[in-house]
């Protein structure tokens, strides 16, 4: 509207409760805000038009029939309203928010240095992590080695055990052949002779056997890991984030000041 209908609108009795703002004010007026603090919360479509200083909360006519008719300073908002300094609520109100504002902005940059120091401590957790890494991986790859060693020089005794023990067989084929071939050539004199040295053969070859036997046993590969080893992987999965209670000033007050100016 012009001036003209703002100085009318201002004196018409029936539109005094209203509030008029510049135009290129609007967008950035709080509307809805405003809408919120005059409704009732309790009662649709009512306004709020009491505020009882017992309570500390504005209401409607509807609450004020149900829960503050007994109330002994519930009174109607535009009276308490004159009644109180608005500068003075304004200021403390503004204060408040202030220090709110200012409690935010440190705990804003408390965060901002814990993701600071976070980022500082990355690339040195990371490069030690690495250094685990490798060192890890040297010790497995030595143990790898080591491994392979073991199992080629088990595989070559195991080996060099067959070979043995095919010539033993071979040499008992033999032996069965040669009796057979003495006693049918030999007298029994000789055949006698030859039978016991064959004995005593057989028996160095039980005693051989026999050792032979004790030795055989499967071979299983066993990988032991040490304590400090066991230790250090496990720690390795416990990876977890330190935190210490920070002490930020608390911004808290009371809402609404109750005493009548």
């Amino acid at each position: 509207m012009c001036n003209s209908c703002k100085t009318l609108h201002e004196k018409i009795t029936t539109l005094t409760g209203h509030s008029l703002i510049k135009y290129e004010e609007v967008n950035s007026f709080p509307t809805t805000s405003l809408m919120q603090a005059i409704k009732c919360h309790h009662h649709n479509g009512e306004n709020r038009e009491f505020y009882c200083s017992d309570h500390c909360t504005s209401f409607c006519f509807t609450c004020f029939l149900q829960d503050h008719r007994r109330c002994e300073h519930s009174e109607r908002i535009e009276k308490v309203a004159n009644d109180l300094n608005q500068s003075v609520r304004i200021e403390e109100i503004i204060n408040r928010i202030e220090k709110q504002q200012k409690s935010l902005e440190t705990i804003h940059d408390h965060k901002h240095s814990t993701l600071q120091a976070l980022n500082e401590e990355r690339p040195k957790l990371e490069a030690e992590m690495s250094a685990l890494i490798e060192k890890i991986n040297s010790h497995v790859l030595s143990v790898i080695d080591e491994t392979g060693n073991l199992l080629n020089t088990e595989i070559k005794a195991l080996e060099e055990d067959m070979q043995e023990i095919k010539k033993d067989i071979e040499k008992l084929e033999r032996q069965k052949s040669d009796i057979n071939l003495v006693s049918n050539v030999c007298s029994h004199s000789k055949t006698f002779l030859f039978l016991h040295e064959t004995e005593n053969i057989l028996s160095k070859n039980e005693e051989k056997f026999d050792k032979m036997k004790s030795d055989c046993n499967l071979v299983k590969l066993i990988v032991s890991v040490s304590d400090n080893m066991g230790t250090l992987l496990k720690n390795i999965t416990n990876v977890s984030i330190d935190r210490t209670s920070a002490k930020i000033p608390s911004s808290s007050n009371a809402m609404i000041p109750t005493e009548v100016r």
